[in-house]
């Protein structure tokens, strides 16, 4: 058999498909590892301080559009 009869008798299935089947069944790849299918995430942690509250305004807001602040700087 050549390997085109051979590419064509092979079933058609994505790389997740089959990896996915691979850990129901208990089988595991060596080169793959589990952290490749972490969802993307790109929180890095605090990045910057953060200011106290001087004027006391109330940023809580019981839904979304609730309340809408801006800063307005000018130099």
């Amino acid at each position: 058999m050549t390997r085109k009869q051979e590419l064509e008798q092979r079933a058609i299935m994505a790389d997740k498909t089959v990896l996915k089947m691979m850990r129901e069944m208990g089988i595991s790849c060596g080169i793959r590892r589990e952290t490749d299918y972490h969802r993307y995430n790109s929180y890095k942690g605090k990045v910057s301080r953060t200011f106290e509250n001087v004027i006391g305004r109330d940023f809580g807001a019981d839904g979304p559009w609730e309340k809408m602040g801006t800063d307005v700087c000018s130099r």
